[in-house]
Parts: structure tokens; C-alpha cells; sequence
């Protein structure tokens, strides 16, 4: 951990044990603040003209005045240019502020004139006319109180401190509990150091970081890193891939369903995984629930998410159903709606439900990298491959070839397109005994909007390998053969040994619209 001597402006590094006592600045970022090559190189005149510069040397005399020798300032004490060492920061900055002596909470848009919050000084309830009057006070109204990073920085140290303009002390942290949790939404008893973090829902968490905003898409994951207690690699340029990599991180280390329960008016995107954390706005009341323990844990592989859920028919579509989560405030999650709603369900409905093994499918890498996104109009066909376990030698087989190429993921046999009026593609799969065919799939929208009556045919083909023609010109082939035939959604394929089945129908997978292939191969 790299500080600042409070007195030479002088780096000095320490490692484990060796951590000296230490203040922490809290702030909100500004122009012309000061770097880690400015203080490395020794430029004071040109640091001391720069506007950050006065943060630093109040934060300095300001612990100088409590008696300490060092203070860590994030702008000025990490080398941002090295990759590794920001990393490293970003992952242990919880625990920096966590254990700091004292943390300055620098609110340099706050009025000088604090005589309005001597009340709040004292560990004191107060009145309800003093309490709008705060809320309503460019203290609340604050920058600070609106940032992703300063989220971690109010929950984290245990002694913290608030100063506003000029830095004229405002109050600390434990006896403004009350009034911090009215303008944050934070647990007033995680504030006053009366509960511990991890008896918080994940939902709730998410929920104080909901109305909050970060410069750079990424850091709205990586903010809150510590607040999960967990540590995820930092890959900048990723945008809002790193907030569905954080929600799995979570789910490694917690069984709480509480992650899933969020809402949005958007556009249903197949997936539990919310797409942003403003999907957690109205989650802050809900709590985990021990009811349902036969859930069991939830997991996520390379293919999707595969959980265990007590299920509930929804109307007299046996498509439609709802999951039940294990949160009281929001126990029943919409699984076939166009958006994600949470409902309250009776509790003796609850225990009646049937749980049910579900599976979510992963949206394949490569249609992110062509560009799309999960909230774009696009459609899964998964082709569900089967190989009789009965037989002496059964064949394993793997993909050497596919069409589309990057729509196609390998492993999932998954293939993702957006919603055309026509869409095809196939695999060419091989076995190591040298067996091997095309499967060829496709289908034909006829409506403009999507949904299960907006198409009037999908179709499925299995061939033979022709080493004259391309996997393309297979796929085109095959979609000429079965464009209007009634039984194009199944198709048999026999070999020497094995004989080839397949067939395709339409279905819904938690409220999204997916194409499912069954391929059985079994000997002859």
C-alpha cells in the first residue's frame, strides 16, 4: 500500500503488517487533480497551482492535527498507468478504507455556513421539520451522495468524518446515521456499526448503488467489489458485459435469490442476470427468506444458469409459468412476461409449488463481439444433442465447422441471430470414430412482432457431409428443401451404424422465445 507522508509529501510503500495508522480522503473528483507522476517527479510548483492540490494539503494538515503521519488520496497514491497496480487498488480499496484510523469525507459543493447542521452533531433523533430541512439541504443534495465510488466509502470506515467548503466540519458518520440512511438508503444500523454487511441481501445492496452513476460504464461493477466482498479481473472497454461477469461473481460465493429479484419495463432479455443496476431501484426492502431451502444452490457454467425452483402455472398456458424466489417482500418472479415484474404470492401457494429444474441459456460471446446486445430483437436456436448411452461405442462428437460462423457458439451447440424474416444456419459435427453429418436449422417470421405466433414454420435437416460444397451452400440447400413443407420441423438420417433423428419446436424458456433442436444418434 503506497501513503503520503503528511509532512515530506514524500511516497512511501508498505506491505502487510507494516501498514503504519493512516488516514483516508473521500471526494468526488474534480479538474486538475493531482497525479501520481506529479508527485513522483517532484513537480511542486506545478502541483501546487493545480486545483486538487488544496484537497491534499488539507487532508494533509488535517491529519497532522489527529496525530497521524500518513494519509492515502486515490488520485495522487495509485500509478494509474500501470495496469496491475490499478487493479489491484480497485480490488482493495474496501478493505483500505475499512481499516484507515479516520476517513475525510471532503464535500467541497457544501455550503460553509454549517450553522443549519450543528443538530445533527449529536447522536440525536432529530424532529421531523429538522429532517426535511436536511433533506432538502445542499448537504443531501450533495455530489458526493450521488457517486458510485463514495458508496463504498461511507459503508466501509468505521470512523468517518464529514467536512464541507473550506473544510468546516459538518459531523461524523455513526451519530448521523439516521439522516445518511434517509438520503442514501442505506441500513441505518450497517451506518451505525450495529449490523454486519453480509446480513444484508444482495438486492439490497444493489439497490443503494441503484440511483448512483460512474464515468465509465465498467466502474459501476468494479465500485462495488467490496461491498460483495469479492474480486473480479478489471477489463476496461468491456461496457456492460462487466456488470453481468459481477452478478456472477456474486452468485459464486452466495445462494441468495435475492440477485434475481429486480424489475424492468424493457424489453424481456431471456436472462435472470438484470441487464444494469438500475433494474434494482425498487429492491430495497427485500430480505432473504430460509422457506424455501429445497431451492438448493443455483450455478453458472459455460453454458448458462442452472437453478432448482418451486414453479407456479401462469393461466391456462402450460408455456407460461413463475418461479418462486426465496424473498418475502417480492416472492414470485414473472417468468413469461414481456418485462420482468415481481408479485407478492401467498405463502401456502408458495410451499404447494412443484420445484422445477430450470435452465438458462448463456447469450453466445460472439454475437457481442458482432455488436449486438441482449435488449436487441434476436432469437436462440439450441440445438439439444443426444447420444444413445446404450450403445457399445458411443460416439462423442464435436463441431469442426459452422455457418454462421459468429453466431454459432461451439460449445453450446447455441445458435443466435437477430430476429430476420429468415434465419439459417448448420454444423457440420464429427465424431472421433470419423462419423459425422450437417444439422441444418432455420426458421421464417411472418409477423412484426415477436412472439410465438410470429412464426409459420421452423425446420430442422440432417445430411450427409458433401466435400463439394460448402457448409453454406449445405445450409442453402437444405432451407430450398424444406421452405413449406409440412414436416420440415423433423428429419431422419441413417449411416452405416448409427441413424440420426431430429426435431424441432418452439418453445419458451423463462419468458424467452427459443427454437429447441432435438438430435438423438443411436445404433442401428
Amino acid at each position: 500500500m503506497r501513503l503520503l507522508d503528511v509532512t515530506t509529501l514524500q511516497m512511501a510503500d508498505f506491505f502487510g503488517v507494516d501498514v503504519p495508522r493512516y488516514a483516508i480522503l473521500s471526494h468526488t473528483w474534480g479538474r486538475e487533480e493531482v497525479s501520481y507522476q506529479d508527485m513522483l517527479q517532484g513537480r511542486h510548483s506545478q502541483v501546487l497551482g493545480k486545483k486538487g492540490a488544496s484537497k491534499i494539503q488539507a487532508a494533509c494538515l488535517r491529519a497532522r492535527r489527529d496525530d497521524l503521519h500518513y494519509v492515502w488520496i486515490d488520485t495522487c497514491c495509485i500509478d494509474k498507468t500501470s495496469s496491475a497496480e490499478l487493479s489491484e487498488a480497485i480490488n482493495s480499496m474496501f478493505a483500505w478504507y475499512k481499516r484507515a484510523t479516520v476517513c475525510y469525507a471532503y464535500l467541497d459543493d457544501v455550503n460553509a455556513d454549517l450553522n443549519q447542521y450543528a443538530h445533527i452533531q449529536v447522536d440525536t433523533a432529530p424532529t421531523p421539520k429538522e429532517l426535511d430541512q436536511i433533506i432538502e439541504s445542499d448537504f443531501a443534495r450533495s455530489r458526493w451522495f450521488t457517486r458510485g465510488w463514495t458508496l463504498q466509502e461511507l459503508i466501509a470506515p468505521q470512523n468517518l468524518k464529514f467536512y464541507g467548503a473550506d473544510w468546516k466540519y459538518i459531523g461524523e458518520k455513526k451519530s448521523m446515521a439516521g439522516i445518511l440512511s434517509h438520503i442514501t438508503g442505506v441500513e441505518e444500523r450497517i451506518l451505525a456499526g450495529r449490523m454486519q454487511l453480509n446480513r444484508v441481501s444482495v438486492a439490497q445492496k444493489l439497490s443503494w448503488a441503484s440511483s448512483r452513476v460512474t464515468t465509465r460504464v465498467e466502474d459501476m461493477s468494479y465500485c462495488l467489489l467490496g461491498i460483495f466482498d469479492i474480486n473480479m479481473p478489471l477489463l476496461y472497454g468491456e461496457g456492460s458485459r462487466a456488470f453481468e461477469r459481477f452478478q456472477e461473481e456474486i452468485a459464486r460465493t452466495t445462494n441468495d435469490q435475492s440477485l434475481f429479484a429486480w424489475e424492468t419495463t424493457g424489453y424481456d432479455h431471456g436472462s435472470l442476470l438484470a441487464p444494469d443496476i438500475s433494474c434494482f431501484s425498487r429492491a430495497g426492502k427485500i430480505i432473504t427468506w430460509d422457506r424455501l431451502e429445497d431451492s438448493g444452490p443455483f450455478a453458472f457454467t459455460n453454458s448458462g444458469l442452472e437453478i432448482r425452483l418451486p414453479s407456479l402455472s401462469v393461466g391456462t398456458d402450460p408455456t407460461k409459468r413463475s418461479a418462486i424466489l426465496a424473498c418475502p417482500s417480492a416472492r414470485i418472479f414473472r417468468i413469461a412476461s414481456q418485462s420482468h415484474r415481481l408479485a407478492v404470492v401467498d405463502i401456502k401457494a408458495a410451499e404447494k409449488a412443484e420445484l422445477r429444474d430450470v435452465f438458462i441459456l448463456r447469450m453466445p460471446s460472439s454475437t457481442v463481439e458482432e455488436g449486438f446486445s441482449t435488449s436487441q430483437e434476436s432469437v436462440k436456436i439450441w440445438v439439444r444433442l443426444e447420444v444413445d448411452n446404450n450403445a457399445t461405442t458411443a460416439p462423442e462428437f464435436e463441431v469442426v465447422d459452422s455457418f454462421p460462423p459468429q453466431f454459432w457458439n461451439r460449445e453450446t451447440l447455441t445458435f443466435w441471430m437477430r430476429k430476420e424474416n429468415r434465419v439459417q444456419g448448420a454444423v457440420h459435427l464429427l465424431s472421433k470414430d470419423g462419423d459425422e453429418f450437417v444439422i441444418a436449422v432455420g426458421f421464417t417470421r411472418t409477423k412484426t412482432r415477436f412472439s410465438i405466433s410470429s412464426f409459420s414454420s421452423q425446420w430442422v435437416h440432417i445430411m450427409p457431409v458433401d466435400e463439394r460444397l460448402t457448409l453454406e451452400q449445405l445450409c442453402h440447400q437444405a432451407s430450398i428443401v424444406q421452405f413449406g413443407v409440412d414436416t420440415a420441423t423433423t428429419s431422419h438420417f441413417e449411416q452405416a451404424q448409427w441413424t440420426v433423428e431430429a426435431a424441432i419446436n418452439l418453445s419458451t424458456i423463462m419468458g424467452e422465445v427459443v427454437f429447441v433442436a432435438d438430435v438423438n444418434v443411436s445404433q442401428r
